[in-house]
């Protein structure tokens, strides 16, 4: 069977070939988009909404209800400015659109067409990364704006593809801007400080000269008599260069810094320079959906002991380029090159692309400009700081021991000194602490506990676990009203439990109950919803319709019912197609095998509330025109006459007596009210009227559900529909749910760090190996803080994420800018020491995969609190850093002298891995003689 087309086919641009059925086009499909990236393949975007559609519309092996998604329509994917369609920001892959190969896409074009030739879109497949080489697809091509150095007014916008040579942008800008082949030319970046740079290199790619969107594109012509209006050397340089002086070589130690010390540093290092700003009171400038970025650079900037050693170039003695995990040292260089002109105390403001550059080679996610997550960034960038600041050479392989019984405190100890065996440097001094993990088997009660390092506590965010949800319950009563309800549900329910809560509620069964999304404005039915399918699914703004049904008997298929009307104004000749669709929509189980009358009795019967039946024919004559009669009659029933049915039926088809105490509606009339049609969708679109004759009515559907539109007579409906009535819904008491005040959860910080600490079960997809049971366990698993670092990362997870949707929490959570007490919730020794101050955080604005970052930082020269905005810095209060924009927090330990190791504190054993690890040099091997272990986890840099 092939699917149906769309009803308008004129709107559709493609193959008008036979389509195959809906199963051969779901496994042609499926295999061709598991072809894997090929560098130079085209791929194509097709909007989430629309593929969405088309899995339902093919899937038969889900019981999920679809539509013919009609044309190929990615106008979700747009969004128009000044007359001016582009590609909105920040879509994600999955969740706004999807990717097919070239030649799926043909495919689906052929079979379904396209709403318009511009739907298409066609993106190549590019190689990102220097040394680690990443096949992507270049959904987002770079803008630039174009000009001529002779009049820089007259601007033109273009994209380009960031592998692009400099020599290929050349010659495009020479034809766009109509400039000779024949002249020489040079390439300048204008930068947003109205500064110049020259694009030296042309066999260096866009992204390599480090040409960001956004920024405007010069070319400059060579004048007749051989000269430049341009210096090669314009003054005002994006770069500051670095001083002349020789590297400082005071001896101050990093135990004992103070932020005296360090002021005064900076001061002697540039004190034949003339500072004009602020030390580290400096923006960044935003390269293009960069501010995660620098939100999370600014955050890290004023961690004042690493901005010492960074500015005082203590790195450089450091940096271990032979480390396989590392980066070779580039990112740290480029961070230090980065804080060094940050905290010069020359610039207002500076442009971090060598260090995104340098991102963009060891991590390919973050090439291009994308927005990103700060903390993802953040978490990154620690890590690369390590591994390329890494004091050990060659890291011995270490097996990870079970505690089996022994003291916390021992098995602690020696899982620091392991950990510092592999992993020696300033960020492990900073900003390292230890977990303790225990997790028990369910089955033998077996007991592991572990001690893990940590960078990031990542805590969750305490919601509200359920749910409101609005719905209208339609019982099966065909006299009642439909009842305005709130219910409250789990948000980790499926639509079965919204079923049970509906059905208590109302005293019905579960199993007789359908869900519903009606859209009131087109009055057809958007979606029926499975019982396996998650409430998330259904939001807020959705209008839920929850149908009481009759016992579902063997052989009956359930069939949504849609009403239309002629328009006022019609046609015999194409009223049918042009009806308008009103009043709510309903849902009705119905003999796969069933007759016309019987048909047309079930219809009057659900509808009896609001539809008075005609006790003779005079009402078509009252009206005195029978221009309607060739449809409302469409076997040409006499008028004047007596139907030939003469009986009347229950939902059963079986004949009912006129005692009967069902609504029984007296089938002996002469004219119909309406008909019916079969429809190929929910739209009603492409109708086929039903015969009204003595031949059986087959209701069947391959795709679970079948479609039927009631088609009213205009002077019956005029007569006969109490549309008051028909629109008339009372409220039960539940709704009040609804009306109550939503109070947002009072949260702080603890609450998260007690949820983040409480015990919880493994899932379904993530069990534990018991070494008892020999085989995998959903165990409970806890984890506790046994020692935290001088620098303390805390992430609030605002993010949340599942098969369906996802969001953001925009709870407000208070947190203490000083005087954070952690010791309460420490378990080794040495409790006392764990109080901190707040000195940044990285702020996330505006909804999930869009909005904008900031930071606030306090600067430890002037005491200040900054707001980072970008580019922008301005003086903030104390009180505005806390605010529900807050996403990553850092604080540093009070009176902290920033020891090398934080177990030191908390055993004179731990002096032991200051010992064991300073021989750099010399590789520890195993028992059986390996050097290292690649399932050794040398980082972890977060948790849950």
């Amino acid at each position: 069977m092939q699917p149906e087309r769309s009803s308008n086919p004129s709107t559709m641009t493609g193959d008008t070939g036979d389509i195959p059925d809906l199963q051969t086009q779901q496994s042609t499909i499926a295999a061709l988009t598991r072809k894997s990236l090929a560098l130079g393949d085209t791929w194509y975007l097709i909007g989430n909404k629309w593929y969405r559609k088309w899995e339902t519309y093919v899937s038969w092996s889900r019981t999920s209800h679809g539509d013919n998604p009609g044309p190929i329509d990615n106008s979700t994917l747009f969004t128009e400015a000044g007359g001016i369609r582009k590609l909105t920001k920040s879509l994600s892959d999955v969740y706004d659109y999807h990717v097919v190969p070239e030649e799926a896409w043909t495919k689906l074009s052929s079979w379904y067409g396209l709403v318009s030739d511009d739907h298409a879109l066609p993106r190549s497949v590019i190689e990102t990364g220097t040394y680690t080489k990443t096949s992507v697809i270049e959904v987002y091509l770079l803008e630039f704006k174009l000009c001529t150095n002779s009049d820089l007014t007259r601007i033109v916008t273009y994209e380009l593809s960031r592998i692009a040579r400099v020599a290929q942008v050349r010659e495009k800008l020479k034809e766009i801007l109509k400039v000779s082949e024949n002249k020489e030319t040079k390439l300048w970046c204008k930068n947003s400080t109205n500064t110049f740079e020259k694009i030296t290199n042309d066999e260096d790619t866009i992204e390599e000269a480090g040409i960001y969107t956004g920024c405007t594109l010069v070319i400059e012509v060579q004048n007749e008599d051989g000269t430049w209006a341009r210096p090669d050397n314009p003054t005002g340089s994006t770069f500051s260069t670095q001083p002349n002086s020789p590297p400082h070589t005071r001896s101050a130690t990093y135990n004992s810094l103070s932020s005296s010390s360090f002021s005064s540093s900076y001061s002697n290092r540039y004190e034949h320079r003339q500072q004009l700003y602020s030390k580290g009171v400096c923006g960044l400038h935003n390269l293009g959906n960069t501010c995660f970025m620098n939100s999370a650079l600014q955050c890290m900037s004023n961690v004042e002991a690493l901005t010492y050693y960074f500015s005082e170039r203590k790195h450089k003695s450091e940096i271990n380029t032979d480390n396989p995990l590392g980066m070779r040292g580039e990112i740290a260089k480029a961070y230090g090159e980065l804080i060094q002109q940050m905290w010069s105390g020359r610039h207002q403001a500076v442009m971090p692309r060598d260090f995104k550059q340098a991102v963009g080679k060891f991590a390919p996610q973050f090439c291009g400009f994308q927005q990103h997550d700060s903390q993802e960034l953040l978490a990154f960038l620690l890590d690369g700081l390590h591994e390329d600041l890494n004091r050990i050479k060659r890291k011995p392989y270490i097996e990870v021991k079970d505690a089996n019984g022994r003291p916390d405190q021992d098995v602690a100890v020696e899982a620091w000194v392991s950990h510092k065996q592999r992993n020696d440097s300033i960020i492990v001094d900073m900003f390292h602490g230890l977990f303790k993990s225990t997790l028990v088997c369910p089955v033998c009660d077996k007991v592991s506990i572990t001690f893990d390092p940590f960078c990031f506590l990542s805590l969750p965010m305490v919601v509200k676990k359920d749910r409101v949800i609005e719905f209208f319950f339609s019982s099966n009563e065909s006299t009642s009203r439909p009842l305005q309800s709130c219910v409250n549900v789990s948000k980790q329910g499926k639509i079965s439990h919204l079923c049970d809560a509906v059905a208590q509620m109302f005293n019905v069964s579960s199993k007789h109950l359908t869900v519903a999304e009606v859209h009131i404005g087109m009055n057809k039915l958007r979606k029926v919803f499975t019982n396996d399918e998650s409430v998330d699914t259904i939001k807020d703004t959705d209008v839920i319709y929850i149908y009481e049904l009759s016992p579902k008997i063997s052989n009956e298929q359930l069939v949504a019912v849609c009403m239309r009307r002629p328009p006022k104004h019609h046609t015999n000749d194409y009223f049918r197609s042009s009806m308008d669709m009103f009043s709510t929509p309903f849902l009705v189980n119905v003999p796969r095998k069933i007759s016309y009358q019987e048909l047309y009795n079930i219809m009057l019967n659900k509808m009896s509330r609001f539809v008075r039946i005609p006790e003779t024919n005079d009402w078509m004559e009252k009206d005195g025109s029978d221009e309607d009669s060739d449809f409302t009659n469409s076997n040409n029933i006499d008028v004047n006459g007596v139907a030939t049915d003469n009986y009347n039926t229950d939902r059963n088809g079986d004949s009912m007596s006129e005692s009967s105490s069902s609504p029984v509606i007296n089938s002996q009339r002469k004219v119909r009210m309406f008909t019916l049609s079969r429809c190929s969708n929910s739209s009603m679109t492409d109708p086929r009227q039903i015969k009204d004759d003595s031949s059986p009515v087959e209701i069947s559907s391959y795709i679970g559900i079948s479609y039927i539109s009631i088609d009213w007579n205009a002077v019956a409906l005029d007569q006969f529909y109490q549309a008051d009535e028909a629109e008339c819904v009372d409220k039960h008491s539940s709704h009040s749910l609804r009306s109550e005040p939503k109070k947002k959860p009072n949260l702080d910080l603890d609450n998260c760090i007690e949820l983040f600490l409480q015990r919880e079960k493994l899932g379904a997809d993530d069990p534990w190996y018991c070494p008892k049971c020999k085989e995998h366990q959903r165990a409970t698993k806890k984890f506790d803080l046994w020692s935290l670092p001088d620098m303390l990362v805390i992430c609030l997870k605002r993010f949340r994420y599942n098969r369906y949707s996802r969001d953001k929490i925009d709870s407000a959570v208070h947190f203490p800018v000083r005087d954070l007490d952690m010791s309460k919730f420490v378990l080794g020794p040495g409790k006392e020491m764990y109080m901190y101050d707040l000195i940044a955080v990285s702020n996330h604005y505006g909804s999930l995969g869009g909005g904008h970052y900031t930071a606030y930082a306090k600067n430890h020269i002037d005491q200040q609190w900054y707001n980072f905005d970008d580019s922008r810095v301005t003086q903030a209060s104390e009180e505005q850093v806390v605010s529900k924009a807050a996403y990553v927090l850092m604080y540093q330990r009070q009176g902290s002298k920033l020891k090398l190791d934080p177990v030191q504190t908390i055993s004179s054993l731990a002096a032991m891995s200051t010992d064991n690890s300073h021989n750099r040099d010399v590789g520890a091997t195993s028992t059986n003689g390996q050097s290292s272990s690649s399932d050794q986890d040398d980082n972890n840099m977060e948790t849950n």
